[in-house]
């Protein structure tokens, strides 16, 4: 989505003599305020598999929320409004809502294709979690969240889905989205 609209994120890494050359290829798909110079080769590789860490964090937050609530008879629309109202806001509930149909138009809505692989998200929540572990950073959420991804992914259904998947692998329900009012 990110690609086709122009807005990617990049987080480079790159001697600053060779910068310009990159910032003119990320221009293509992204623009100046999402492109990023993290500092020397690596660096913007550790950037964007941090921010991916995050994001999947509060993927599943996400998840997990709505899941509970509907399990509860909330509307789930309803819950989305509520949490994009207030300080449950993130980028995945109010973007790329892992529950289909609250974000029309992201791959938890179109049946989980395309999107940010569940193999490709497993990849980079490794790579997030073992820098956590050279650097001696304590970590809460990180066990736990890696888990819960390589669970999905042993699951034939959940391969080459989105991410988002997740929500499907705690059992998520589908909501009964009433139209927006």
């Amino acid at each position: 989505m990110g690609a086709e609209s122009g807005s990617l994120s990049f987080m480079v890494g790159c001697d600053n003599a060779l910068y310009s050359d990159v910032l003119s290829v990320c221009s293509l798909m992204g623009n100046k305020r999402s492109i990023f110079h993290c500092g020397g080769p690596g660096s913007g590789l550790k950037f964007k598999f941090l921010n991916n860490y995050l994001s999947s964090l509060t993927a599943l937050a996400t998840a997990e929320t709505i899941n509970i609530g509907m399990r509860a008879g909330l509307d789930a629309r309803r819950l989305n409004e509520v949490l994009n109202a207030s300080s449950g806001m993130n980028f995945n509930s109010k973007f790329n809502n892992p529950v289909p149909g609250l974000t029309p138009g992201n791959a938890a809505s179109d049946g989980y294709v395309g999107g940010f692989s569940l193999e490709l998200c497993l990849g980079v929540l490794e790579l997030g979690y073992k820098t956590a572990q050279d650097v001696g950073a304590n970590t809460v959420l990180g066990a736990p969240m890696l888990e819960a991804f390589r669970e999905a992914s042993k699951s034939p259904e959940y391969l080459s889905k989105d991410s988002k998947v997740i929500y499907k692998w705690l059992g998520g329900l589908d909501p009964i989205v009433p139209s927006a009012e």
